[in-house]
């Protein structure tokens, strides 16, 4: 999780606290031993979170990796732009899912853009997961000045939540099949008499 860490604190991590998180990180042995912090402060606030987002990110431990992703991207802008003593008008943390779907449609097309619900209760996880894939590039790069490697890249970060979305069995819905249940013998269907004259 160290490992997977570093990565995130290179890309997201606060300019200001970036070289000290990175030390932390490079001193945890390793192995599945118990990481401790030793003071509370920006630094250890970063490398927690990174941690955090490294383990939620796996698969195993939450279906919609990338959505908490961003919210934690989101969480160290907000203290980043604190530290900084940024207005608060002037922190750009959060993307619309407007805006984000019209970058989905400028990457593909409307008709691709229109498969995924406007109504948040109607998402899936992977829904979830592209959207904030395209929020977190928006939040550091304007759609209009994604360089076409950025999109491509962009592009099969998409394709990877497409082909999990589409590995994924899915859980049967509604009600149960009719039949004997387990264990119980079928008794079988009785004939009706025929009337006599």
């Amino acid at each position: 999780m160290a490992e997977a860490a570093i990565g995130l604190i290179e890309q997201h991590g606060p300019a200001a606290h970036r070289e000290a998180a990175l030390a932390v990180l490079r001193e945890i042995p390793a192995g599945t031993g118990p990481m401790t912090l030793n003071s509370p402060g920006p630094v250890d606030l970063c490398v927690a979170a990174a941690v955090a987002a490294a383990m939620n990110t796996h698969p195993r431990y939450v279906p919609a990796p990338q959505a908490l992703r961003l919210t934690l991207v989101r969480h160290l802008r907000e203290v980043e732009g604190r530290a900084i003593g940024a207005p608060a008008r002037e922190r750009v943390i959060d993307v619309s899912d407007a805006d984000a779907l019209q970058f989905l449609a400028q990457l593909y097309d409307d008709s691709y853009a229109r498969l995924i619900p406007r109504q948040p209760s109607q998402r899936g996880p992977w829904e979830w997961d592209i959207l904030a894939v395209l929020k977190a590039h928006l939040l550091g790069t304007p759609a209009a000045a994604t360089t076409p490697e950025q999109a491509q890249m962009l592009k099969s970060k998409l394709l990877t939540i497409l082909q999990a979305a589409a590995a994924t069995p899915l859980k049967p819905s509604g009600p149960p099949p009719r039949g004997p249940r387990t264990g119980q013998r079928a008794q079988p269907t009785r004939k009706k008499p025929k009337k006599k004259r």
